[in-house]
């Protein structure tokens, strides 16, 4: 489940994405665009928002105010995060980058559907497991293979379509940007390292409140409220969460703790109010549904969205079962 998510990094992303594309493609090779986003957002405001009011708030503030910020930070990571062609590969741990987003990716990979949405993997998994020597010679041959038909059969525009015509046409524009907020940074590789520290450090503290007072909170307001106040640390390798991580034990700790204190009690003294979540949400409850329904086709009742990829894969290099 998503817990919050900061609307400023799809921003970074896009910036990012619109310069590199101007760039001499001799000097973009040279380019990591996730050093180019970690670089740009270490530098920035952290706007976590955990309801789809505070997110739609905070990205027009982002917008209309820190444009110009954006700009900036994003031209000055170009220049000082080129690749170094001796420095060594040391990826990001993948503990640091798990998301239902990535796993989705995975797996819109492993089925050959760009933009394929958690509410059709189930039945495109079926078609694969009816004619598996097609789909692994769809994997080698990539998208030239299928007809136009075929290849939009069960990407995220026909499912978008099919839902639209119920809900009209505005509602499904919504969708596709709602997708697209959910799947943003998905192909990259950073995350802020102190996501899982305050997280962490939040739910320890939230089993020693009293059981009324557990009623009244949403941990992730506290995550968000603390996260917001505290400088962002994104990180794009194994070494540079290991570098973090230190300077957080060794001298952050008494501050996130101070301020994850100050979270619970804002949260506490604040009237409680109904109100929606993240707009991104829907998919991560389209993605419980389709769970379900793959541990049925899959036969596996141990399924989840960490290593729902790694199953499909497996069961597509399996010779199919004879009549």
């Amino acid at each position: 489940m998503t817990i919050c998510k900061n609307a400023i990094e799809e921003l970074v992303i896009l910036e990012t994405e619109s310069q590199i594309r101007r760039l001499n493609p001799e000097i973009s090779a040279k380019i990591d665009p996730s050093d180019v986003i970690a670089y740009a957002l270490n530098r920035l405001p952290p706007m976590y928002a955990t309801s789809q009011r505070g997110w739609t708030e905070l990205r027009e503030r982002a917008k209309t105010t820190l444009a110009g910020q954006i700009q900036k930070a994003v031209r000055h990571a170009l220049v000082n995060t080129q690749k170094d062609p001796l420095r060594q590969a040391d990826p990001i741990p993948e503990q640091e980058l798990a998301t239902q987003a990535r796993s989705l990716l995975r797996i819109q990979k492993i089925l050959c559907r760009d933009n394929l949405s958690w509410k059709d993997v189930p039945d495109l998994v079926r078609a694969a497991l009816n004619d598996r020597q097609f789909y692994r010679s769809l994997r080698q041959l990539g998208d030239s293979y299928l007809s136009i038909d075929q290849r939009n059969a069960f990407t995220v525009k026909s499912y978008l379509k099919r839902r639209s015509a119920k809900s009209g046409v505005p509602e499904g524009e919504k969708m596709v940007k709602d997708f697209q907020s959910y799947m943003s940074g998905a192909t990259y590789t950073y995350a802020n390292v102190l996501e899982n520290v305050v997280t962490t450090l939040a739910e320890h503290n939230m089993q020693r409140l009293p059981e009324d007072m557990r009623q009244q909170i949403k941990i992730e307001d506290v995550v968000a409220y603390t996260l917001n106040r505290l400088p962002p640390m994104y990180a794009t390798s194994g070494r540079g969460v290991q570098q973090l991580r230190q300077r957080v034990k060794s001298e952050m700790l008494n501050e996130i703790l101070g301020v994850l204190k100050q979270g619970f009690t804002r949260i506490l003294n604040s009237p409680t109010r109904t109100r929606l979540p993240l707009p991104m949400e829907r998919f991560n409850a389209e993605q419980e549904e389709a769970l379900e329904q793959l541990k049925k086709i899959l036969a596996r009742d141990d399924l989840t969205w960490r290593n729902l990829p790694d199953a499909i894969e497996e069961a597509l290099s399996l010779p199919a079962p004879r009549p």
